[in-house]
């Protein structure tokens, strides 16, 4: 497994514990590289601890399942989405975060495999 930046650029400077991300001022965009066909549960971690021109908010896109839109999360978020075979056939499962305000932003991303 591997994560592999597209689209954006590192930064750190927040307050702990969490206290970096990726970002894009347009669209951050990561390509997980698994083994063909994996299926697991993809967890992303997003945070704007310091309410970037007054708060961000993104839209995130997993595969070409859209996950919706997100605000508010200045005291963090987790948002979870099962990824199936079909999504990973390729050995690739494309994450995109669009920025609707300010910039967008993911800080961790996890693979639980299954049980």
């Amino acid at each position: 497994f591997a994560a592999e930046v597209k689209q954006g650029y590192a930064y750190s400077g927040w307050p702990p514990p969490v206290y970096h991300c990726r970002a894009d001022d347009k669209e951050l965009q990561i390509d997980l590289v698994v083994p063909n066909g994996a299926v697991g549960r993809l967890r992303l971690y997003i945070i704007d601890p310091d309410v970037f021109k007054g708060g961000r908010r993104q839209r995130i896109v997993v595969g070409s399942r859209d996950l919706g839109q997100f605000a508010d999360f200045h005291q963090g978020r987790w948002i979870e989405t099962d990824v199936t075979a079909d999504m990973t056939a390729d050995g690739r499962l494309p994450i995109r975060a669009t920025n609707l305000n300010g910039n967008a932003v993911i800080s961790i991303i996890e693979w639980v495999a299954p049980q």
